[in-house]
């Protein structure tokens, strides 16, 4: 389907266009600021809203709640756990996500972020990359200018900042700071 401001039901559809709602399965999408609402669906577009589990989303400034999505772009806003994110810019909340990119802001637990001048604030993740800057526990870091605020926190590679109690340093020319 083709065209604009339509509410489809239904899998199996084809739809591009802008300002539509499509609610289903196995979907693909388009377009530009359509909203969403299924699993398993594929959408390649900007200022979507998306919510499901499964889905294949690539664009930009895209607001995606679900778990289990693989998403592609920048500035976008993902809601949930076990999702998949390649690029730079985007808001994650959940927990047991994967992330790769720069300049990233995540909130949650048990996720792994690969990458460069992102900010992270939770417990129990993994970080690989320089630059970033994290907050809360148990939080494992490896790479080079990496900051970290709270305890119980491993820190390995130079230049790093540790702000907190029974943070681990490895590697030389880290600064500790404890209480």
């Amino acid at each position: 389907m083709i065209g604009h401001q339509n509410r489809i039901e239904g899998s199996l559809n084809s739809l591009y266009g802008m300002f539509n709602q499509l609610q289903g399965n196995q979907n693909t999408v388009d377009g530009d600021k359509n909203t969403l609402n299924g699993s398993k669906n594929t959408l390649t577009g900007n200022q979507n809203n998306i919510t499901g589990n499964k889905n294949s989303i690539n664009g930009i400034s895209n607001i995606i709640q679900g778990s289990q999505n693989e998403i592609q772009g920048k500035v976008n806003e993902v809601q949930g756990n076990l999702n998949s994110i390649i690029g730079d810019i985007n808001s994650l909340y959940g927990s047991s996500n994967n992330i790769a990119g720069q300049s990233n802001t995540v909130a949650g637990s048990q996720n792994i972020i690969n990458g460069s001048k992102n900010i992270l604030e939770g417990n129990s993740n993994v970080v690989e990359g320089s630059t970033n800057l994290a907050s809360g526990s148990q939080n494992s870091i490896t790479g080079l200018s990496n900051g970290v605020k709270g305890s119980n926190n491993t820190l390995k590679g130079n230049n790093n900042l540790s702000l907190g109690d029974l943070n681990k340093l490895i590697g030389g020319v880290n600064a500790v700071k404890g209480s």
